[in-house]
């Protein structure tokens, strides 16, 4: 599937009965806004957009609000330096715990409020990079937002983590919800921001 377009705004808007899609094909090389692209599809519990060319959006706005049983979400690793606005992009996404972020260029974000807010206390553990800055002033108390008391396991070979009950890296964090990513010859490491 080939987007000749550039709006990808609300495409699945409150398609609540989905519980899977396949992105795969998506061309998004010339989408400029994908705001809302996912509101409201509280079916999704798995969604991959890993594949999404992202190098030309300007808004992701509400992108994934409303995806309250999405608890695994791979994210796109694609510019988003030109995005001025992620207000609302995970709201209500109370499944979410774990995200990685890391790829993640927010330098050109201007609105981002209630990015992560849910409705009750929810615990959050997002990877960062080094040009998240607004995410490190984010006020994640004021969107009900934890921070992430438990144990992550981190992939060598892509850097990604998950939550595992095997053998994993204990992660407490006591008073934010994000931890900056680095490479290290041995995968990745987390360190407290």
């Amino acid at each position: 599937m080939v987007a000749d377009f550039t709006l990808f705004t609300e495409v699945f808007k409150d398609k609540s009965m989905i519980t899977s899609i396949d992105l795969t094909s998506m061309d998004t090389s010339k989408v400029k806004n994908m705001a809302g692209m996912f509101y409201g599809c509280s079916g999704l519990s798995t969604l991959s957009v890993s594949g999404f060319n992202t190098s030309n959006v300007t808004s992701m706005a509400g992108m994934f609000n409303g995806c309250s049983r999405l608890s695994t979400l791979e994210m796109f690793s694609s510019s988003t330096e030109k995005v001025t606005w992620m207000s609302t992009m995970f709201k209500d996404c109370n499944g979410l715990k774990v995200l990685d972020l890391s790829g993640f260029n927010t330098n050109s974000v201007t609105r981002y409020g209630e990015m992560f807010k849910t409705q009750a206390e929810t615990p959050l553990l997002i990877a960062i990079g080094a040009n998240a800055q607004i995410l490190k002033s984010y006020d994640f108390a004021g969107s009900n937002r934890i921070p992430f008391t438990g144990k992550v396991s981190v992939a060598e070979e892509d850097g990604k983590f998950l939550v595992d009950d095997k053998e994993t890296q204990t992660l407490s964090l006591q008073s934010t919800c994000y931890a900056e990513a680095s490479l290290d010859k041995g995968g990745v490491s987390f360190r407290r921001a």
